[in-house]
Formats: C-alpha cells, sequence, structure tokens
C-alpha cells in the first residue's frame, strides 16, 4: 500500500492516542465503539496498539537510549516523528515514521544503526547502503528520500513507506493462479535486473523483502546488505557471520553464499529460484521438512500444473553449482515469459520433438496448412527467383526463400555432430562444380547461383571458395548487366563484407562503400541497402570507427524494420550490433539490454542453436564479464562452447572465438592453468585462418604468456609474449592497453629471467 490518505492517518493516530490513555481492559470496547463498520480504520488502529505493546513502551521510551544506549529525550530522527518499530535487522532497526510539512503529511520507512552495531565499519556499510539506495529508481524498489545524521547523532535513511503483504502471503491470501504468480514474479525479477545494471547486488532475497501492495504491485526493500559490483576489483565474499547470526537469510541463500565465497549475480539468481519455488510449490527446494507441511495458498493445488517446464526452470535457478544457473537475472525472466507463451525454454534439454510439440501448442490452426506450404516452396524457388517480370513483390518473396534456406547452413539440432557440416560442405562442392554445365547459357541465373553458393561457404566459415565464388559472380554480371548495375553492387557488397572476414578489412570497406553508391535509389533495393549497410557497419567498427558504424547500423535498422517487421532475424542481427557498439562506449546495461532483445527475437526467428543465435549469446556473455561478473560469464561460455563444438565442430571459426573468450573469463579470475589450455588449444587454430600477424592472433599469445607467467612458468612464457609484442606493436595503435600490456609482461619475464 502506498502513502495513507493524510486526513485518514490522522484519525488512525487520533483513536491510537485516545486508546493509549484508556486502561487496557476497557480498549477493545472502546476501540469497536469508535471505530464503528469501519473494518480498515479498526484494523489499521489495532496494528498500531499491537506494535506499540510489542515495543515495551517504545513511544516513551527515549529513541537514543534504545538505539545507541544514552541520549536525550527524543520522538524524531530528522525531521521524522517515529510512531512505531517495524522491523529488526542484523545491521539495523526500521520505523514507521510521519513527516509533516507545510501542507502535507506522509508517511516513511526510517532505518537507523541498530544498537551494538555503530562501530565504524557498520557505519561504513551503512553509508554504502544509503549511496546504493539513492542509484535505485525503478517502480518495484522502494523509493530513497532521505538520508543523514540527526541531532543526536543517530545515522538514519527514510525510504518510502511501503505497507503490503510479503509476496508469498500475498498469494496466499489472494488465490493467486500459476500465470498470476509468475506474472507477480516477473515484476520482481525486472526489480533486481535494473539493481544489477546499475552494478548492485541484494544479497538478501526472501519474501520478507518482497511486498506486495494490495493493487497487486510487488516492492523490493532492505539493500543493507547489498554489494557494488566492481569490474576492477575481483569478487568479495560476504563476511558470513556478524556476531552470532549472518547478516543474510540462511534459507534462501545460494551455497557459495553460506560458505562465505564469493557472490555474483548468480548469488541472486538462486535465491529468486528459492523464492518462485516456494510461490509454486509451497515449500523451498532441499526442504524435506516443510515439503509436506506448507503450502502457498492454493499451491497443492497448483503443483500438479506447475511441473514440466516450470521445474526445469526453477532446478536451473537453484542449482548449487553456481556456473550451471542461469547466466542473469534476465535469462530467468526471459525463460519465464517463453513458458507463459508456450515456446520451448531454454533450462529443459532441447529436442526436435520437444520444440515440436511447443510449436503445435501456439499455432495449432496453422500446423496443417503449413505442411503443405512447405512441399510447395522447395518447387517454386527457381520460377520465383528467374523469371525476369515476376512483380517487385514476387521477386522479394523469392529472396526471403533463399534467406530462409541459407540460414540452414547455420542451423543444428542438439544431437547433430560435425560430420554434418562435412556433409555441408560436400553438397556446395557438388553444386558449384555443376554451375557451368547447368547454367554456362544462362549468365544471370549463374551469377545467381554463384551468390546463394558464396553465402553458403560463407555460413561455413570456408571464406577462400566464398570469395572465389563472389568475384566471379561480380565478373559474371558487370560483363552482362554493366558495372554499375544494382545485381552487380550486390555482388560486390558481398565480396566487400567476405574480404573483411578474410582480415582485409580496408579492401572490405572500400568495396562496400563502391557498393552502396552504385545500388539504385528505388526502394526496391532497400533489402539490399540495408545488408550492405549493416556490413559496412560492421567494417567501420571493426577499425575503431564506432559514430560513423552507429550511423549505418542505425539506418540499417529502420530500413529492416519497415521491410522485414519487428520479428525478422536480420532485425535482431543490426539490434544485436547496436548493442556491441553500447558496449563499446561503456554503456553496458544499455548493451546487456539491447542484446537480451536482439537475442530473444533471434532464438524465436532461426531457433537457440542457429549460430547467428550463439554468436549474439556470445556478445551477452561478454557483456557479463565486462559487468564484473565472471563467473557468470564464465558458465555462459563453457555452455556456448559445448553446443557450437557440437553443432559446428571445434576449428570453427565461432568455435575458436568461444572458446578464446571462456580463456580471458577463466584468466580474469586467476584459473592460469584452465585458461592456458584453451588458450593453447585456440592459438593453432586462429593463426591458420587468420595469418601469422594477425591482432587477435597476437592477443591470445598474450593471454597465454601471462597464464603461463602467473602459474609460475616463466620459461615457458617468454616466446609466447615475445611474439605476442611483435604482432601488437605492429597491429595495433601506440597506447593501446594489449599492447602496453605485452611490453610489461615481455619486460617482467626477462628481469625474471635476469634475476
Amino acid at each position: 500500500m502506498g502513502a495513507m490518505d493524510p486526513g485518514r492517518w490522522q484519525r488512525v493516530e487520533e483513536l491510537f492516542l485516545t486508546l493509549l490513555e484508556t486502561p487496557p481492559q476497557q480498549r477493545l470496547g472502546l476501540m469497536q465503539e469508535l471505530c464503528g463498520d469501519d473494518r480498515p480504520l479498526y484494523e489499521s488502529v489495532e496494528s498500531l496498539l499491537e506494535g506499540h505493546l510489542r515495543s515495551e513502551g517504545f513511544l516513551e521510551t527515549p529513541l537514543a537510549q534504545m538505539e545507541r544506549g544514552s541520549g536525550p529525550e527524543s520522538k524524531h530522527i530528522g525531521p521524522y516523528r517515529i510512531v512505531k518499530p517495524l522491523a529488526r535487522g542484523g545491521m539495523g532497526s526500521v520505523f514507521l515514521a510521519v513527516q509533516e510539512g507545510e501542507g502535507f503529511r506522509r508517511s516513511v520507512a526510517v532505518k537507523v544503526v541498530r544498537t551494538g552495531m555503530d562501530s565504524p565499519e557498520a557505519l561504513a556499510r551503512f553509508r554504502q547502503e544509503r549511496g546504493i539506495l539513492a542509484s535505485l529508481k525503478h517502480p518495484n524498489i522502494a523509493r530513497f528520500l532521505d538520508g543523514g545524521v540527526s541531532a543526536e547523532d543517530v545515522s538514519y535513511v527514510a525510504m518510502e513507506y511501503v505497507e503490503g503483504d510479503p509476496v508469498d502471503r500475498y498469494c496466499q491470501t489472494h488465490r493467486l493462479s500459476v500465470p498470476e504468480r509468475i506474472a507477480l514474479f516477473l515484476k520482481v525479477c525486472d526489480a533486481v535486473h535494473h539493481a544489477h545494471g546499475n552494478l548492485v547486488l541484494h544479497r538478501d532475497l526472501k519474501p520478507g523483502n518482497i511486498l506486495v501492495t494490495p493493487d497487486g504491485h510487488p516492492k523490493l526493500l532492505d539493500f543493507g546488505i547489498a554489494k557494488l559490483l566492481d569490474p576492477s576489483q575481483p569478487p568479495e565474499p560476504l563476511a558470513l557471520t556478524q556476531g552470532d547470526r549472518p547478516p543474510f537469510t540462511p534459507e534462501y541463500a545460494a551455497p557459495e553464499q553460506l560458505r562465505g565465497e564469493a557472490v555474483s549475480v548468480a548469488t541472486d539468481v538462486y535465491s529468486l529460484g528459492v523464492v518462485l519455488h516456494e510461490l509454486l510449490w509451497g515449500y523451498r527446494p532441499r526442504d524435506p521438512a516443510t515439503s509436506g507441511s506448507r503450502t502457498v495458498g492454493t499451491a497443492r493445488s497448483l503443483s500438479t500444473r506447475s511441473s514440466g517446464d516450470l521445474k526445469f526452470i526453477v532446478d536451473r535457478a537453484v542449482s548449487t553449482n553456481p556456473m550451471d544457473r542461469y547466466s542473469s537475472v534476465d535469462a530467468l525472466r526471459d525463460d519465464l515469459v517463453r513458458y507463459q507463451q508456450g515456446r520451448p525454454v531454454r533450462a529443459r534439454p532441447s529436442t526436435s520433438l520437444y520444440r515440436a510439440r511447443r510449436f503445435v501448442g501456439r499455432n495449432r490452426a496453422g500446423v496443417a496448412a503449413a505442411a503443405t506450404v512447405a512441399l510447395v516452396v522447395l518447387g517454386a524457388v527457381g520460377v520465383l527467383i528467374y523469371q525476369g517480370r515476376q512483380a517487385a513483390l514476387e521477386r522479394d518473396r523469392a529472396l526471403e526463400v533463399r534467406g530462409f534456406l541459407l540460414e540452414m547452413f547455420g542451423a543444428a539440432a542438439p544431437d547433430r555432430t560435425a560430420v554434418d557440416s562435412v556433409t555441408a560442405v560436400q553438397l556446395l562442392d557438388r553444386q558449384a562444380q555443376s554451375l557451368e554445365t547447368l547454367y554456362g547459357n544462362r549468365p544471370d541465373l549463374r551469377a545467381e547461383m554463384m551468390m546463394a553458393l558464396a553465402e553458403g561457404y560463407d555460413r561455413l566459415g570456408m571464406w577462400k571458395s566464398a570469395a572465389e565464388l563472389a568475384e566471379n559472380a561480380l565478373k559474371v554480371r558487370r560483363e552482362f548487366r554493366g558495372e554499375t548495375d544494382s545485381r552487380s553492387a550486390v555482388s560486390l557488397g558481398l565480396l566487400g563484407w567476405i574480404r573483411h572476414e578474410q582480415g582485409s578489412s580496408e579492401e572490405g570497406e572500400d568495396l562496400l562503400r563502391q557498393a552502396l553508391s552504385d545500388l539504385g535509389s528505388g526502394r526496391e533495393w532497400d533489402r539490399e541497402r540495408s545488408r550492405i549497410l549493416n556490413d559496412l557497419g560492421v567494417v567501420l567498427e571493426a577499425q575503431g570507427e564506432y559514430d560513423e558504424a552507429e550511423e549505418h547500423y542505425t539506418r540499417a535498422l529502420e530500413l529492416r524494420r519497415r521491410v522485414f517487421g519487428l520479428g525478422h532475424r536480420s532485425v535482431a542481427i543490426t539490434g544485436s550490433n547496436l548493442s556491441v557498439i553500447r558496449y563499446r562506449r561503456g554503456d553496458l546495461s544499455g548493451a546487456v539490454e539491447a542484446a537480451s532483445q536482439a537475442l530473444a527475437v533471434m532464438q524465436e526467428a532461426v531457433g537457440p542453436d542457429h549460430q547467428r543465435s550463439i554468436i549474439i549469446a556470445h556478445n551477452l556473455a561478454a557483456m557479463q564479464m565486462a559487468l564484473g561478473d565472471m563467473m557468470g560469464a564464465e558458465a555462459e561460455y563453457r555452455e556456448l562452447l559445448d553446443r557450437q563444438t557440437r553443432l559446428q565442430g571445434a576449428e570453427h571459426p565461432t568455435t575458436v572465438n568461444i572458446q578464446v573468450a571462456l580463456a580471458r573469463a577463466l584468466l580474469n579470475q586467476g584459473k592460469w592453468e584452465e585458461a592456458g589450455r584453451h588458450y593453447g588449444t585456440a592459438i593453432p587454430l586462429l593463426e591458420a585462418r587468420l595469418g601469422p600477424r594477425h591482432p587477435m592472433l597476437g592477443q591470445s599469445l598474450l593471454g597465454l604468456g601471462e597464464a603461463e607467467l602467473e602459474g609460475g612458468r616463466a620459461e615457458d612464457a617468454h616466446p609466447h609474449l615475445a611474439r605476442a609484442h611483435e604482432i601488437l606493436q605492429q597491429a595495433l595503435e601506440e597506447g593501446h592497453p594489449d599492447r602496453v600490456q605485452a611490453a610489461r609482461l615481455l619486460e617482467e619475464v626477462v628481469g625474471r629471467e635476469e634475476r
């Protein structure tokens, strides 16, 4: 409940004070007489009286004496008049208070440092809490109002007073259904996600710290032991005890928290999972003593409907191993939304049958028709593409079909192996060899087929073959249609992109700019224009030209939303690229938000096992690492590496890139030996693909050298660091952090050898 109406509150307080002056044995009858049929008024007055009795004469007790042991008579803390105590925590006490001024009156919750907890360390933590609360502005987080030190030298913080029930009791009282409980819980996830986006861990999430107002709005409270995530510092464990009791609630604490180990966003994910389990089944996980006796409203009747996907979701959230949990609160939230929408959830092992059931469940009316359409499409592709007098709409449909079929080169089910990639390569090779035979006298059609095959090779990371076909397609089109024809421009754009992937970004940029210039200005070419703009943005970003890259991404995104609609894979691609730009500019929370949206669109469009989905998930993990959540990033990278290795093999470029990123996450946590192993596996594959002078090779050698050096193997580190220094000196600008680091570590290892 929000603050009570001032007139109403004044009436409650008048009755309360009247009853205090009445002998205890007469209070009940007088309260019934004064309140009459106004039941809410009766309950409010009764609540104040109960609080007064529990506090053993609190209003007659000097506040400073109660909280600090001595001091002048006072019923105020700063500008707030104390009414009654609300709660006592591990570090402070919370009171209901009233702030009055000219023309206004409002109830507030005031927290003060508890007696015996006013050491310099405790006061410093209290000031930190005050700073954390001031930084959080979210409709589902209790609002910070004021803070300071009173005239009696009492440190305090004033918050929005939330009058409501703990979330479990609210669900019980209102007999919420499973969908209603999930909808309520999603708002809590939003609040915690906001805190994490502001680099704040809560560390004490439980029903008592999640109040729900009578109108159904949850409010997150009590950041008394919250922690700021500092990416520049190693994870800091929370002291397990303060006096004789832990500062958190053990029943909702993650295993690593109970052991006094370092915490991360996975710690809050665990606590949220416990809360969700309790809301759905009426008891906490791994708490058999309560499972048979405790219910939350209709939890017993709900439990049979809260199985299946929901059980997988909750089990992942409360995994004892932090690396097995959801990598973020947003990932947990996303899976719950997927459950609500009848889509496959990521917590559940994905199989073709499971995904099919989920698809049928939400698309029953269209499934039969879709089966028929699938048979017709394959036979119609050639006709749609190459009848020169087709209308522009048919041409767009044909290109969409081609794009859909090309996406199969990045798609795979979890039970497929790397052998399937060999089959795909054999298929492409066979088709490439038949081009002259099938289309020798039809140059326009031959060029179109070359483009399709070039994109197929490109999707598989076989850039040499892709480049040869793109060059041949460009040559044929220029001979057949002219240098500056729009179709020639499309071929030029594809070749520019492939050149960039081969490591020649400057040449790729020139080709893409020329393609953009040559492309027709009509709206019928907006599809191709959006592709060239997006690809040029990627190339410019790789060269550090962030402003211009963002301009191209923004134009591409506008075109793609108009041409394809909001749920198309191409919209997700460019949205993901924009998220990377935000990341590079330091807007980490904005980057995570944009990447999460892009990932949701992409996974819905092409599935979670598609290479494009994996790349966006890779980006999200990198952003987690930048936020300081090394454990979460490590867990995400491990999952991605396992999936990508199964789907496309250990030598695929995306697999190698993920392995390098995992090595970096391990390095940042001081796991030198394992980091070195991953770098050692990736480096020869990088060199074979990128050549001996590529900066990514130099950065990986730097990582390997650092792992060897910090692991006590300076002699092994020396050749790696020397080579990294040589490559990065030439590949990166002066002052680049990696270049500076390579020089510093090489100097250090040489110094050790000389000693």
